[in-house]
């Protein structure tokens, strides 16, 4: 015979510092700064709102926000940048005339 136990973790603040379903503490508490990195292009500064489910709610200083999982989230500026893929250099451009082709 089988002896099934169940546990069940109770709450109180669900403002959520600890995920529930994965057993993980979060890194980043509600309404703490973050920095999120756009199609790693732009660097946005974000607030969180909340954790839930291993994603974090975060909300953007204009307005809206979006769930993003804890890996796009950087502490600093700085930190974001340094995740930044390097751009090659840009070459400067010469504007070129018809003459060029003959």
């Amino acid at each position: 015979m089988r002896l099934l136990t169940l546990i069940f973790i109770k709450v109180t603040n669900y403002e959520n510092d600890y995920d529930v379903e994965g057993g993980s503490m979060a890194k980043y508490k509600t309404g703490d700064t973050a920095y999120l990195l756009e199609s790693n292009r732009f660097i946005r500064k974000v607030t969180v709102a909340r954790f839930s489910g291993g994603m974090y709610l975060i909300k953007f200083e204009n307005g809206g926000g979006i769930q993003v999982k804890e890996h796009r989230l950087f502490d600093t500026e700085e930190d974001a940048k340094a995740a930044m893929p390097n751009k090659p250099e840009e070459k400067p451009k010469r504007s070129r005339t018809p003459y060029d082709y003959m």
